[in-house]
């Protein structure tokens, strides 16, 4: 059972190395977009790189926040 009482943790730390992270949304009948899936490429060291999976919601949400400020890139 998870306590109720923890406290939400962000998505990354604000000092942590630059990451590409790659969404893969679906677009909606009524033009809404849902994150279907999120991963990022967590680099261990120059020899190991590991593609790890996010919580969709967590990153919507980082997107959002991201959005909002104007801090977002679309490449």
């Amino acid at each position: 059972m998870k306590n109720s009482n923890t406290k939400k943790t962000k998505l990354f730390t604000p000092n942590s190395r630059p990451k590409t992270v790659t969404m893969t949304f679906t677009r909606g009948t009524d033009g809404s977009y849902h994150v279907e899936r999120a991963t990022y490429n967590n680099v261990v060291n120059q020899h190991v790189t590991r593609v790890t999976r996010l919580d969709a919601r967590d990153a919507t949400s980082d997107l959002k926040s991201a959005a909002m400020s104007g801090k977002v890139t679309v490449r």
